[in-house]
């Protein structure tokens, strides 16, 4: 189950990597979306920061360095803190959705969906 929760954060992390890429470089947000940001800093970076907190976490324990407990709670926090931050900025996306159209509201929603997704997955994962 290890295994699984590394791949579903390196993906948050390739995600989460693209979409500050795409910021860094345009100063805008990636599909051409609004930025959301919280205490000044893009949304994205948050993810990221979370994502490869578990990470980290599950290789240090594959490591022998940090014991199997440390690891299961930071892992657990990690993504709960993960499912309401994605599942607030999800919430500001869906609150302004009758003034998008076609695929950019697509797009957007997916990246609060995505998050959302991603960190129930290694909750879950880690559960088992």
């Amino acid at each position: 189950m290890k295994r699984i929760t590394f791949i579903l954060s390196a993906a948050g992390i390739v995600f989460t990597s693209y979409l500050i890429v795409i910021g860094l470089l345009s100063d805008e947000c990636a599909f051409e979306s609004p930025c959301y940001h919280f205490l000044g800093i893009p949304a994205y970076w948050y993810g990221f920061a979370l994502f490869f907190l578990v990470a980290l976490m599950l290789m240090l324990f594959r490591w022998n360095i940090i014991q199997a407990k440390t690891e299961e709670i930071t892992v657990l926090v990690a993504s709960g803190i993960g499912m309401i931050f994605s599942g607030i900025f999800a919430a500001q996306v869906s609150s302004s959705l009758s003034n998008l159209s076609g695929p950019l509201l697509g797009m957007i929603f997916f990246t609060g969906i995505f998050g959302i997704t991603l960190y129930s997955f290694l909750k879950y994962q880690n559960n088992k």
